[in-house]
């Protein structure tokens, strides 16, 4: 199943902050990231930008290469 997930001024900020402690740079990809929940499995062909991202958030996410 794969789940749509709105975002807001709340995620944006985290995603932000996210960014800023992480030292990368792009926001979508740490929005991705702030929007997961534990146990998600998250989909990118480029999970290169992503892993570094949900290590430093500590999250229980899988990044699955598709």
């Amino acid at each position: 199943m794969v789940d749509v997930r709105g975002t807001g001024l709340r995620e944006a900020r985290a995603a932000g902050e996210l960014l800023a402690t992480s030292g990368t740079s792009d926001a979508v990809d740490a929005l991705i990231v702030m929007v997961a929940l534990p146990g998600d499995q998250l989909l990118t062909s480029d999970p290169v930008d992503l892993r570094p991202l949900v290590t430093h958030r500590a999250i229980p996410v899988t990044v699955v290469h598709v």
